[in-house]
């Protein structure tokens, strides 16, 4: 039987080991640090929710190095960390809330098997599993650290309670529904019936739960028997409705669910609207927050468009009163459209020519066109809408202009200038008094008609002021000329500009817009219609403790709406920030969110005050821009170190290879002086070993010549005839003598030999040279001759 193959065992990765917390609170909320251990037998990613959204964190190390929290849309904001072995994660923050006498914070946090924990002397840890070992430290990891006053726990007899509470309140037309879920945790003991009131709740009330046995309702007290005795949780849903009141502005208390017996509890508040009516939340105590922060246990309590959420926490005693106002905008009666002011300008010709010119202020609340008429024998030639040129409809005389909605702000509608050019025919001037000049009509209602005239060169007008409706100067309708003269050309360029402040406006360019109306006053226009617009962004960029009314949360929401398109820009920006900045591309990831910020604090002004979504939004992207900057910070100064240490060590390369280049050069020279020397030796010598042995050559071939010629003169030799014999003390050949001791006798052939000199007695002592040109004597005569005188 074949074994069974062994199964692979697979070492732990990234893991908790403990954790250490140490709490202290100030006048503003608690200080918090962290300490985690990890530990891993297999290198690996570490990814989990760290700590909940509602702690500041001002600082995150992991083993000494900063680092930065992961992107999350929860209520705990997560880490993402690679653990290739033991190392700690240090986390300083603050949970900005007030916290009262006597009570502390819910703290929920990354968990641990075990650890410790310190809090100050007024408060206990009341979190399951937490257990006190002496000396103000406590004992546990638990996941959710709750922390109350002594003097709670010492008033609470039998269980030990903490709960939690979520409500979601829709507002309609007709009626508030509300949707609470009431969790209730024993943190001592056990639980056997929960009891919770619910102020000015409908007879429609319900309890629902997997726990509930049965509920009895006495009043606003309503008590829930449990189908288990002592047990540790029990999860509630109470649903009720309450009558919406009347009226455009009205103020009613927020409904709530109130659980009792509690140590402590955690409110959380979702709003909503399914109607025309805002709501506007107020209560001390309550702290706005955004969706995204909220914790998953309050999810699906809506059934309209989440508006805010807002969140409470305390003791048993109860969360402080939070009001709601229920606002309706209710449009102020009045026509569809308006006519401001209408400017009409006429200018008449001797032969009966007219060109008349009219321009309007129109505010159009919900009227589709306008409709104009220009007088008989007069036809329209041009037109504009708000400095656009429409398409108009033309009915026989009559021309319908398309109007667009007038814009909204706070102290009501802006108009916007419609221009009409006519020209036709008037009755010639012949010098009879004419008083009548028919003018354009309009199916609207004119506020203020002004005409000016101008006659024909050298007639004038002959009615005086306050003559048939004659002024000396106009004083209404500011709105066309900003308050300067009728004529002046800064009328125009101020509606230009004012055109494109509200254009900004519309495309939600809100800086633009202040500096256009900045540049407007700069050169002295003014107008009701830009005090208008300037109340919006006073809305937008002033922070007023101004209750907002029906009116200014109208404008924000519809800025809101226009913003649509900025925040998919921002959504996306982010993306791709988060892509570059897993991969590595710290300088990309940083402009995107630079950009993403931007369009940020620009929808963070459109919400109102019990929505933090964008708010919430930005801080995070704020606190992701730090990070991804101190992380670019940080590779471009590693790239700059890599880059410099490059740089001098490629220096140090080149010194080095510079000085082996002149080491080499050196030996080289060195070499080439050293060959010179033994080439100048070697030439030297060679030329004493030439001269040597063409000396020895010749002292050889002389050598070999007289060796030669003796050996010829000998071979030559004849046999002489007689013998000479010379008695002397020498003779003399040539230059060489015979020694003085030599025999007296000598005896001498001289055949063969070729004498130089002449051969003398051997008392004359001396050999003569023979005379110039004369042939020396043979050896033979002269032996012959030496012989004769010898004889005689």
């Amino acid at each position: 039987m074949q074994a069974p193959e062994p199964v692979p065992i697979v070492a732990p990765g990234p893991r908790v080991v403990s954790r250490d917390l140490q709490l202290r609170k100030y006048s503003e909320g608690v200080d918090l640090v962290v300490r985690w251990r990890f530990d891993a037998d297999e290198p690996g990613w570490f990814d989990a929710p760290l700590i909940g959204a509602d702690v500041l964190v001002t600082s995150l190390s992991w083993n000494g190095r900063a680092v930065g929290l992961s992107p999350s849309d929860g209520p705990m904001r997560a880490v993402t960390l690679w653990v290739d072995g033991p190392g700690e994660l240090v986390l300083r923050g603050v949970r900005e809330a007030r916290v009262a006498p006597g009570e502390g914070p819910l703290l929920p946090m990354l968990a641990a098997p075990h650890g410790t924990a310190r809090a100050p002397a007024d408060w206990v840890f009341a979190s399951d599993g937490m257990a006190p070992v002496g000396g103000g430290r406590w004992w546990g990891g638990t996941h959710e650290v709750a922390v109350v006053g002594r003097q709670a726990v010492a008033s609470a007899r039998g269980a030990l309670l903490g709960a939690t509470v979520a409500t979601g309140i829709t507002v309609d037309d007709g009626a508030v529904q509300v949707a609470a879920r009431l969790h209730v945790t024993a943190l001592r003991g056990g639980i056997d019936e929960v009891v919770f009131t619910v102020p000015g709740a409908g007879p429609d009330l319900s309890v629902e739960g997997p726990q509930v046995a049965s509920f009895e309702r006495q009043g606003d007290r309503v008590t829930v028997a449990l189908r288990e005795a002592d047990a540790s949780t029990a999860r509630l849903e109470v649903r009720w409705s309450a009558s919406t009141p009347g009226g455009a502005t009205v103020s009613v208390a927020a409904p709530s669910l109130v659980p009792q017996g509690m140590i402590r509890t955690a409110y959380v508040t979702k709003l909503a609207r399914a109607g025309d009516r805002e709501v506007v939340p107020e209560g001390d105590g309550w702290r706005a927050v955004a969706l995204a922060e909220l914790p998953d246990w309050s999810d699906g309590l809506l059934a309209g468009t989440a508006t805010g959420a807002l969140s409470y926490s305390g003791t048993g005693r109860g969360p402080a009163s939070l009001t709601l106002q229920l606002l309706r905008f209710e449009p102020v009666a009045g026509p569809k459209t308006l006519i401001d002011t209408a400017q009409t300008a006429v200018a008449l010709s001797d032969e009966g020519r007219m060109l008349m010119r009219t321009h309007l202020q129109v505010r159009n609340d919900r009227g589709a066109t306008l409709r104009v008429t220009p007088p008989p024998g007069v036809r329209i030639v041009g037109v504009s809408v708000a400095g656009e040129l429409p398409e108009p409809l033309v009915d026989g005389r009559s021309w319908r202009l398309p109007l667009k909605k007038s814009v909204e702000t706070v102290d009501g509608l802006l108009s916007f200038p419609v221009r009409i050019v006519m020209v036709g025919d008037a009755p010639a001037f012949d010098g009879r008094t004419r008083d009548q000049l028919a003018l354009p009509t309009f199916d609207a209602d004119i506020a203020v008609h002004r005409v000016s005239v101008n006659l024909p060169m050298g007639h004038e007008s002959r009615l005086k002021h306050d003559e048939k409706h004659v002024v000396a100067s106009f004083t209404e309708g500011s709105g066309i000329t900003y308050g300067f003269a009728v004529g002046d050309a800064r009328a125009t360029e101020a509606d230009v500009l004012f055109q494109s402040a509200v254009s900004q406006w519309m495309s939600n360019d809100f800086d633009d817009a202040q500096r256009s109306l900045d540049q407007l006053r700069g050169f002295g226009a003014g107008s009701e219609d830009m005090d208008r617009l300037q109340s919006n962004l006073d809305l937008l960029f002033t922070e007023s403790e101004e209750k907002e009314s029906a009116t200014s949360r109208r404008v924000k929401e519809q800025a809101k709406y226009r913003s649509i398109e900025e925040s998919r820009e921002q959504s996306r920006l982010l993306a791709e920030a988060e892509q570059a900045l897993l991969e590595g591309d710290y300088k990309v990831a940083e402009s995107n969110y630079a950009q993403a910020l931007d369009i940020g604090g620009k929808l963070a002004k459109l919400d109102a005050g019990e929505d933090k979504s964008n708010a919430f939004k930005n801080e995070v992207v704020e606190k992701k821009l730090a990070s991804t900057s101190t992380l670019s910070k940080q590779k471009k100064k590693a790239v700059d170190d890599a880059t410099r240490g490059a740089r001098e060590a490629e220096e140090r390369l080149r010194q080095a290879q510079a000085r082996e280049q002149a080491q080499a050069d050196a030996t080289k020279q060195a070499e080439a002086e050293s060959a010179r020397r033994w080439a100048e030796e070697d030439h030297r010598r060679a030329e004493a070993e030439a001269a040597e042995r063409a000396h020895r050559e010749a002292a050889a071939a002389a050598h070999a010549a007289a060796e030669q010629a003796r050996y010829a003169a000998e071979a030559s030799v004849e046999e002489p005839s007689a013998v000479v014999k010379v008695t002397a003390q020498r003779i003399i050949i040539s230059d060489g003598e015979v020694p003085a001791n030599a025999p007296a006798v000598v005896g001498m052939d001289f055949s063969g030999v070729e004498i130089t000199g002449t051969l003398l007695p051997p008392d004359t002592g001396a050999v003569a040279a023979p005379p110039p040109g004369e042939a020396p004597a043979s050896a033979s005569a002269a032996a012959t001759e030496s012989e004769s005188e010898s004889c005689r």
